[in-house]
């Protein structure tokens, strides 16, 4: 979405706050998704940063429904949005 609407950012807090700026605060993703999105950003940022730190199968798993949903609507925005 963001590289498709000419958008950029040099680090991932970048494209977090480009997400949140024009699509969340606009209404084009619920707040719902963006808390989806943005705990999902701090839990990469941890696993990234933070020596020996993994995820078991009980943090994970139910997590995918709404990751699932998160996926179809911004697939939906992309279809939407650029179409003619």
């Amino acid at each position: 979405m963001i590289a498709k609407d000419n958008l950029s950012a040099s680090k991932h807090s970048g494209v977090r706050g480009i997400f949140n700026r024009e699509y969340v605060r606009p209404g084009l993703v619920s707040k719902d998704l963006a808390r989806l999105y943005n705990d999902l950003f701090e839990r990469r940022q941890e696993a990234d940063y933070l020596d020996f730190l993994e995820f078991e199968r009980e943090q994970v798993e139910p997590l995918l429904p709404a990751v699932e949903a998160f996926i179809c609507h911004i697939a939906e925005l992309l279809g939407d949005r650029h179409a003619p």
